[in-house]
């Protein structure tokens, strides 16, 4: 996908976090989101989130997981998307009590009006890894 174009045209990648696990909804999400924040924190600066936060009419999100295969259980991938998507969520951040809620609330929560893209995909790899990227738009419309 021609993401600049599809988002209005500006450089609209805020920032890429990779963190070197796969993770699914089944179980200890909180500690989950929270390792997802962790990665992110480390490579989003909060003037860089606090700057694009106020710029942004709408977020997108650019998923790509390396999963270890582990026999006869399949992975849903879907299910990781959400995880992801929630842990820049502000509702999410102040649920979980995250010490990361000043930091890393990109959006109000995950509904359309805040987050209008998530693409997804995955591959079977040795060496499991999550890359994030975030995109944010400064129109409210997106192009068709």
């Amino acid at each position: 996908m021609n993401w600049t174009a599809y988002i209005g045209g500006q450089d609209p990648l805020m920032s890429q976090v990779i963190y070197h696990d796969f993770f699914t909804s089944a179980s200890k999400t909180k500690s989950r989101r929270e390792a997802i924040r962790a990665a992110a924190a480390t490579k989003i600066s909060e003037e860089k989130i606090r700057n694009t936060r106020s710029l942004a009419m709408w977020w997108a999100f650019r998923i790509y997981f390396h999963i270890k295969p582990r026999g006869s259980r399949p992975h849903d991938i879907e299910n990781a998307a959400k995880l992801v998507v929630d842990a820049f969520s502000k509702k999410m951040l102040e649920a979980d009590q995250s010490n990361f809620k000043d930091h890393l609330a990109l959006f109000e929560d995950d509904s359309i009006e805040h987050v209008r893209i998530i693409e997804i995909g995955g591959q079977p790899d040795q060496h499991p890894k999550t890359i994030v990227e975030i995109f944010y738009c400064l129109t409210s419309e997106m192009s068709t």
